[in-house]
């Protein structure tokens, strides 16, 4: 099990970036205690947000820092926790080859040898867990995408969609969803044919994908039909991204056919106090509808 190890203390560098050096101490046996506790709780969950998070919540009082970040290039997936700012310690995590992000701590005063020392005994227990739940994190992510366009699924919006709801009614924050259809779509697949019909709906992903904000998700649920999860997003706000996508659709290139112009039509709907995943997509999926009884090429909130 490698670890690469950069400390930060008073702006002071005090092992250079590298496998830190090996420490020979004996884990004292309140610590090994702690750490097959530690251990038996990372192994019982397969998310990378909860293993942070409870390596965090069982590790930085014994070893003493104050705060977290970890970030793993390449997969959307960076958080922290605690307070953060002071001197740090960096650790690039490593298993067997494998690299699973990394980790900078966060003490108000520096770091000595023997805060290092425990920190890695907890670093150890960690990684295993970790390196499970990116694996299955990746798996998962296969599943949950559409291959065509490289937006999530249906079964991802289904999974996700409950998550967030569940998450905005715990912090009483707004979420709003979005629905779009492409329409006269069948007109395409019928004049130009199926494969420039599936070249469009890569490029309107990709088009979605460069409008919507960090924290919003795109999904292909079904056809030429997408959805976007907006979190932290009151209806207003929400309705003016979907009128950027309207517009950024409308005025979309597509594979230089000249005079080939999309159009489409966007429901709007926050949630409701109390309401279901399935109520929710109802009420947005009906304000679509709306909008394409109205003529089409809008936004109906």
């Amino acid at each position: 099990m490698d670890m690469q190890l950069n400390t930060n203390n008073a702006q002071v560098a005090r092992f250079p970036k590298g496998l830190p050096p090996r420490r020979s101490q004996p884990v004292p046996k309140h610590e090994t205690l702690a750490l097959l506790r530690l251990g038996n709780l990372l192994h019982t969950n397969l998310s990378s947000p909860w293993v942070i998070e409870q390596f965090y919540r069982e590790s930085h009082k014994p070893v003493g820092y104050t705060g977290l970040i970890y970030q793993y290039p390449g997969e959307n997936t960076g958080f922290s926790h605690g307070v953060l700012g002071g001197h740090n310690c960096s650790y690039d995590l490593v298993l067997n080859g494998d690299y699973l992000g990394s980790l900078d701590l966060y003490k108000a005063q520096g770091f000595s040898d023997n805060d290092l020392v425990q920190v890695e005994h907890y670093l150890h227990v960690l990684l295993h867990p970790l390196r499970n739940a990116l694996l299955f994190q990746k798996a998962q992510d296969r599943a949950f995408r559409d291959h065509l366009t490289g937006a999530r699924n249906r079964a991802a919006f289904d999974s996700d969609l409950i998550v967030e709801i569940e998450l905005a009614h715990r912090h009483n924050h707004p979420l709003s969803v979005i629905v779009m259809d492409i329409d006269h779509f069948k007109k395409i697949n019928d004049s130009q044919g199926h494969n420039f019909g599936d070249e469009v709906l890569k490029y309107i992903s990709q088009a979605a994908q460069e409008v919507i904000r960090g924290g919003d998700q795109l999904y292909r649920y079904g056809g030429e039909e997408f959805v976007v999860i907006a979190p932290h997003s009151a209806l207003d706000g929400t309705r003016l991204l979907a009128e950027r996508l309207r517009l950024r659709i409308y005025e979309q290139n597509y594979g230089g056919i000249q005079g080939l112009t999309l159009s489409s039509s966007f429901g709007v709907a926050q949630l409701r106090d109390n309401e279901s995943a399935s109520e929710l997509f109802v009420r947005a999926d009906q304000a679509l509808y709306a909008a394409k009884h109205n003529g089409r090429n809008q936004v109906v909130a």
